[in-house]
């Protein structure tokens, strides 16, 4: 049966240029002459029927053991700059080549079949090629020289898109990688990258929309990272409109963020305000800190030293009254009482001392504020 919906839709010639070359065209059931690549163009519609025999859910990541992406579909890692966001594309091409190694609970379910595909649009060889070593020293290379073939990871491809600064040849570059290698898997840490303007609406919805496309037809899967909007630290919405569009097509999105009383200390979650996990427990959460030993972050315990609701208000707090600037210890101790966070001055005072110990205020010439990360 054809599709009379995108018959409709396809472009008409006319017929004066079907009598040019009637071989090449044909009439359409709703009346027109097509071309008959048109048709080829246009796959039938499904008609979802509900005795049709289901698909079993096939994950591709778990996270802290619970179903976390699916075949075909996009998943979403948000982290403000300077957390660390690239560890997390990293472990997973560490899980890829090693389960047994450490891979922060994030847990990659090979195709035996099919490579892995990891796009970095945002750092340099060198930056990726340090990348590259800690995975070495995630997985252990030196004990399992059969991970590494031909000076390259067994299975993995891993790209730098630095040299392109048009988002077209960036998205051209990864669907001919795409076609080459036919991964399972493609990880883009840097996703905004694919876009001029990530408040442009037509631009970003179409860009996320043609990532869906790929994972449908490619029969693969994405992990995309963003960071949050600049200054935006307590909801931790992504940029603009196209982080919006990524996370509300994305069937599962976790956090990575500081522990708010130890800056050394990674959370991953999935618990704030736009995380999800549409097919499994959305409640998770592992931490992990960094290792100057091992040099990259492994996996800890974390036990928070002040309750995590008075963390974030405090956080909060000095996001709204710093954001971009520094002040003397007495006028932020006024900003904190004038703006009603803090009763008393002396709450104030301890507010100021317990941030800076917890490494979220920096101090420097006799001026506050927010620790760059």
């Amino acid at each position: 049966m054809r599709n009379f919906a995108a018959e409709l839709k396809a472009p008409k010639a006319t017929h004066e240029e079907y009598l040019k070359n009637p071989d090449n065209y044909r009439i359409g059931e709703t009346g027109g002459y097509f071309l008959k690549s048109v048709e080829q163009r246009h796959k039938p519609s499904l008609e979802i029927l509900l005795n049709a025999p289901r698909t079993p859910i096939k994950s591709v990541l778990k996270f802290c053991g619970s179903h976390f992406l699916r075949r075909k579909r996009i998943s979403t890692g948000i982290g403000p700059a300077g957390t660390g966001k690239s560890n997390l594309t990293e472990a997973i091409v560490s899980s890829h080549l090693n389960s047994h190694c450490d891979t922060l609970k994030i847990e990659v379910v090979p195709d035996p079949e099919r490579p892995l595909l990891l796009i970095d649009p945002e750092r340099t060889q060198d930056e990726i090629l340090e990348g590259c070593d800690r995975i070495a020293r995630r997985i252990n290379a030196d004990n399992n020289p059969e991970l590494v073939t031909a000076e390259r990871f067994n299975g993995v491809y891993i790209h730098g898109f630095l040299q392109y600064p048009n988002p077209e040849e960036k998205l051209f570059e990864l669907e001919r990688l795409i076609e080459l290698y036919k991964p399972y898997i493609v990880l883009i840490d840097g996703a905004a990258s694919f876009v001029l303007d990530v408040n442009d609406t037509r631009e970003c919805v179409l860009t996320v929309n043609k990532l869906l496309a790929i994972a449908d037809n490619e029969d693969l899967s994405f992990f995309c990272t963003v960071h949050p909007n600049p200054g935006q630290q307590n909801d931790f919405k992504p940029r603009g409109v196209f982080g919006s569009e990524l996370i509300r097509q994305s069937e599962s999105v976790l956090l990575l963020k500081r522990a708010p009383d130890d800056r050394d200390t990674r959370i991953l979650t999935t618990s704030f305000m736009h995380g999800k996990n549409r097919s499994g427990a959305d409640n998770l959460e592992t931490y992990f800190r960094w290792n100057d030993e091992h040099k990259m972050f492994l996996s800890c315990e974390y036990n928070p030293t002040v309750k995590p609701a008075k963390a974030e208000e405090q956080n909060k707090a000095f996001n709204d009254i710093l954001n971009g600037k520094r002040l003397t210890y007495k006028d932020l101790g006024q900003e904190l009482l004038s703006r009603n966070f803090c009763k008393s001055i002396a709450t104030a005072n301890r507010w100021i001392g317990d941030n800076l110990e917890r490494g979220i205020l920096f101090q420097e010439d006799g001026l506050y504020c927010l620790t760059p990360f």
